[in-house]
């Protein structure tokens, strides 16, 4: 179990992607996103839980030990942008475990044709 966990190594099954649904369509380019989907992850009941205490709560998640080794790096993103993103999360932090692909119309557009593009780039086409 890990108190802190990155978003550059995640594993979910199909079946949970299924319950919890996509990354958030409302973050920016960069910063929290990935924790979000975990932190909903571990509400759906996967891969860890949430210690509760008066001084708030915090999360602890199940890892697998590998052998790797985590080295600070710098991001590819800006302070600014990470901001913006934490304010999306607090915002968004007790809406309901599943999330659509897009929020409004012209996302799920978006999100549509660059299904159809990575499809045709295979010789297929959506049903």
């Amino acid at each position: 179990m890990c108190s802190m966990l990155n978003g550059c190594a995640l594993i979910f099954d199909r079946l949970v992607l299924a319950q919890i649904g996509f990354m958030d369509s409302r973050f920016g380019r960069y910063g929290h996103e990935h924790t979000e989907l975990t932190l909903r992850t571990v509400r759906a009941g996967y891969g860890g839980g949430v210690l509760r205490s008066p001084e708030g709560d915090s999360h602890l998640f199940k890892v697998i030990e590998g052998g790797l080794e985590a080295l600070a790096v710098g991001g590819h993103g800006s302070q600014a942008e990470a901001d913006a993103n934490h304010k999306v999360m607090v915002v968004i932090r007790n809406d309901p475990v599943y999330r659509h692909a897009w929020h409004d119309d012209q996302a799920m557009a978006t999100f549509l044709a660059e299904q159809d593009e990575a499809l045709l780039a295979k010789g297929q086409t959506r049903p």
